[in-house]
């Protein structure tokens, strides 16, 4: 028989924990989630890379479909295959289209069956054919249970930049008569990796170059003397990319001198004699383990100069 003192404390108990649970509700489960692996992507032209359409924490799959979008100028489609997750299940139906700037993606278990967890759905491997960059986006998703239910879910998508710059320019006029001043305009020249375009060198077909930094030489004029004739306008940028994490000394590469000198602040602190902002690469205050494990991976690497260039025509009238 329960005592009285024993029966008000369960009830004391059940009522704390009715509270926190009002106070504090147990997480819900997460929803399922359509992914693309990884989120982003460096590569450069000629270059090939995979990515995964991943799904998530889903339960009881049989059939899902998918388009995924990307930029045609920047990325051609090499390949699309099955990923392992709902084959592992049973036999399956898997295919894909083309579209001008997408892809359709569909597979579904032929028996009324379903997987759960989380796994690869498909492969896709593209090559990148040009400078520039673009997002990669899922849409139009779908995820399917064996009765032919829609599951709510998420999506996430990918970016691919190149590490080479994006030379462009505008020609204003564009059909310039002789003797008439022409604008030449790379405002529209870009580093998808980062880092400053440090130079821009014009070839401007008559024997006319010019080169110098943004201040100077972003946007240039010129006339022409030449009558009935067509020019070729050569454009080349040098983009300056990020230093590596890990250059304490600045000069575009991690080694050994940066060592050096982060192993006496190793330690210190602002304020302290020995602290060297350069060195606190998380720019907490200090320099620890963190910043050292900032450097180590990074020994030996070094910022490169990257260049790209641009060829355009403009012809000449003899009007002037």
């Amino acid at each position: 028989m329960v005592s009285k003192m024993t029966g008000e404390r369960i009830i004391l108990a059940f009522a704390i924990i009715l509270i926190m649970l009002t106070v504090f509700p147990l997480p819900a489960s997460a929803a399922p989630k359509i992914a693309i692996v990884p989120a982003k992507i460096v590569k450069n032209p000629g270059e090939e890379f995979t990515i995964k359409i991943n799904v998530a924490t889903v339960t009881n799959l049989n059939l899902w479909d998918i388009k995924l979008s990307y930029d045609p100028a920047l990325l051609d489609v090499i390949s699309v295959t099955e990923g392992p997750f709902l084959k592992a299940k049973g036999p399956t139906s898997f295919g894909y289209a083309l579209g001008a700037n997408y892809i359709s993606i569909f597979c579904l278990l032929t028996d009324p069956v379903g997987a759960t967890g989380t796994g690869d759905l498909a492969s896709v491997t593209f090559q990148v054919m040009d400078t520039g960059q673009c997002d990669l986006i899922l849409y139009e998703t779908k995820l399917v249970d064996p009765d032919l239910v829609e599951m709510s879910h998420t999506t996430g998508n990918s970016f691919v930049y190149t590490e080479y710059p994006v030379a462009c320019f505008t020609i204003s006029p564009d059909h310039p008569n002789t003797g008439e001043t022409v604008t030449f305009n790379a405002s529209c020249s870009f580093a998808p990796g980062g880092g400053n375009i440090t130079d821009y060198a014009w070839d401007l077909g008559d024997g006319t170059k010019l080169h110098g930094n943004a201040t100077i030489a972003k946007v240039v004029t010129h006339a022409y003397t030449g009558v009935n004739q067509t020019y070729g306008i050569n454009l080349t940028i040098t983009v300056m990319p990020p230093p590596p994490p890990g250059d304490v000394d600045g000069d575009l590469d991690v080694d050994s001198t940066d060592l050096f000198k982060l192993a006496p602040a190793y330690g210190s602190k602002i304020g302290d004699p020995l602290y060297n902002a350069n060195c606190d690469f998380d720019k907490d205050g200090d320099v620890d383990s963190v910043d050292l494990f900032t450097l180590a991976p990074n020994y030996g690497k070094k910022t490169v100069a990257r260049k790209n260039i641009q060829l355009a025509w403009i012809y000449v009238t003899g009007f002037t």
